[in-house]
């Protein structure tokens, strides 16, 4: 039996006018609440940002610890003796601006700049699987989306980016948006596999090729000594997260309730310090292959990955999980169940206090709704229509 469509709540975004009023005064609910933020929030991680966008305009290693040089390149962590500083090279092109202004300066623009990109991802996720507003402020509100606006994560870039290279998936050079996600973060790489399968060569060369470009670029501005210290400051971190964490714990309660809004690591796979990065690689590229021979449809196939990539990221915070709400918005349009859509999500609204052994199971939890889909997809392709889902 098909799910009954819940009339009160749809139809989309419609392009009338009175369509966009309500779009506007749905982007207007998520944006303001947002940009209050912003501007209270202390922009915990950001500071990592601007000050290797100091160090690096003042040639200093910005993996280092560069507390000796000035108070502008003092970071919250720089206790431990290495920088917070974890994104490769190739990032510092575009945090090299950051520097060009104040601290409190620049983290406004940073935030109101992914504000602006997760108003954008919302809208036209919004027109394209015909959300109903109501599920747009809720997954633009989510707790993740608060997290990297409270923290002044770079997640909502990236996801503005997988976003875009989705919307120009027909052109090859969609392959650049993807490429700049790349550059910040190694994880949406797992993108290019399923655009291989999908046989999309042109767009996946122009990814590689943007990528590479950047990288060669970083390297003779960073000098090759800087993806020596990238990696050495990136296994740094992650063996103290793995180890002396007070978030992450076999002891004690198996179920637990701690204290802390965003203090939470999500992957369970941390539990196996630096051989959970190849479990999840090995889980990211086996669910590619599930997924494509599944034949589910290209947009749950490329969506699902963007979120099943942060498998590999051990050491993933709350702030990651936006990488869930396009493939949450396109089952709330394609289930047309109210009840379902509440259970989707849950994953952006189960608190970070209620741990597993010390981890947050949200992305267990996101996974787990992604397998049910591809099942809901395939058992779609062999009714008699392709949009009823059994």
């Amino acid at each position: 039996m098909a799910d009954s469509p819940t009339n009160s709540l749809s139809p989309a975004l419609a392009l009338s006018l009175r369509g966009r009023w309500t779009a506007a005064l749905v982007l207007l609910i998520v944006a303001v609440p947002l940009i209050l933020l912003a501007f209270r929030s202390e922009g915990l991680d950001f500071r990592a940002f601007y000050v290797a966008s100091k160090a690096s305009e003042a040639h200093l290693d910005p993996y280092a610890d560069n507390r000796r040089f000035g108070e502008q390149f003092v970071d919250v962590a720089t206790e431990s003796g290495i920088s917070r500083w974890i994104y490769p090279p190739s990032a510092l092109l575009y945090v090299a601006p950051l520097g060009l202004f104040s601290f409190a300066t620049a983290k406004i623009l940073f935030e109101l700049i992914s504000i602006a990109a997760s108003c954008w991802v919302l809208f036209y996720l919004g027109r394209r699987f015909e959300i109903h507003p109501i599920w747009l402020v809720l997954t633009g509100i989510s707790l993740p989306t608060i997290a990297c606006v409270q923290r002044g994560q770079v997640d909502l870039l990236i996801l503005l980016c997988v976003v875009v290279a989705y919307r120009f998936s027909d052109k090859s050079w969609s392959g650049i948006p993807l490429g700049i996600a790349i550059s910040i973060k190694i994880f949406p790489a797992a993108l290019l596999l399923w655009w291989l399968l999908e046989r999309r060569f042109k767009a996946v060369a122009t990814a590689t090729l943007f990528t590479a470009v950047l990288s060669l670029l970083a390297a003779w501005r960073f000098g090759v000594s800087s993806y020596i210290s990238f990696l050495h400051n990136l296994t740094s971190l992650h063996s103290q997260a793995a180890s002396g964490s007070s978030v992450v714990s076999t002891s004690g309660p198996w179920l637990s309730f701690s204290p802390g809004f965003v203090g939470s690591y999500n992957n369970p796979l941390i539990l196996l310090d630096n051989a959970g990065v190849f479990v999840g690689l090995a889980l990211t590229v086996a669910a590619a292959f599930l997924l494509f021979f599944k034949r589910v449809a290209p947009e749950i196939g490329f969506f699902s990955m963007a979120l099943i990539s942060q498998t590999m990221n051990t050491s993933l915070w709350t702030m990651g999980v936006v990488m869930y709400i396009p493939i949450c918005l396109l089952a709330i349009g394609r289930l047309r169940s109210t009840v379902y859509a509440l259970l989707f999500l849950v994953p952006l609204y189960l608190p970070s206090q209620i741990r597993i052994f010390g981890v947050t199971p949200r992305l267990v939890l996101a996974l787990g709704w992604i397998a049910w889909l591809a099942t809901r997809e395939d058992a779609s392709r062999t009714s008699d229509s392709a949009t009823t889902y059994a």
